[in-house]
């Protein structure tokens, strides 16, 4: 079987993590072996300890205006 990655990006607090996990658990249930890995809180964290811009510390908090584009995916077009 081949392997395939889907990679999610968006602003935090959007909703990735919600749809990796449930996208993991369709494709699990359908016999797939999934690999789920996150890098978005240690990528944060690493920005954080090096900023002191309080715009950029908000966005990275999610406390800044939250915005995302959500589209809707064939289950099939990922081999379910």
């Amino acid at each position: 079987m081949d392997s395939k990655a889907i990679v999610f990006f968006g602003r935090s607090g959007c909703g990735k993590g919600t749809q990796a996990q449930l996208l993991t658990d369709y494709l699990e249930k359908k016999g797939r072996d999934v690999l789920y890995v996150e890098t978005g809180n240690a990528f944060r964290e690493s920005i954080r300890a090096s900023i002191s811009d309080e715009a950029l510390q908000a966005a990275l908090d999610g406390n800044a205006e939250r915005r995302c584009q959500v589209e809707p995916v064939d289950p099939d077009a990922v081999g379910g």
